[in-house]
């Protein structure tokens, strides 16, 4: 029997969602200065959307900027919404 997986990956300026290793979605982000991370763009597949893949991708960075002390800037317009929505400060 076939089984399909599901994960989410930390790569160097992006986290991707793989099914079966092939990325249907993607969070890039990048140092805009020594203290600030900026989300430029999120991308989910069709087959995909609807499903909280871009709400885990913002959680993820959320926890990732906390961990690592910076603040989070939002270039990416679904990042600046998720952001607003759940009360969190950006740059």
């Amino acid at each position: 029997m076939y089984r399909m997986y599901r994960m989410y990956k930390m790569l160097d300026d992006r986290i991707v969602f793989l099914v079966n290793d092939a990325i249907k979605g993607e969070a890039e982000f990048r140092k805009a200065s020594e203290d600030v991370v900026d989300v430029f763009h999120i991308f989910v597949d069709d087959e995909y959307r609807g499903q909280g893949i871009a709400n885990t991708f913002m959680k993820l960075l959320v926890k990732y900027c906390e961990i690592y002390d910076y603040k989070m800037k939002c270039s990416c317009p679904y990042a600046k919404k998720w952001m607003e929505k759940h009360g969190k400060e950006t740059v």
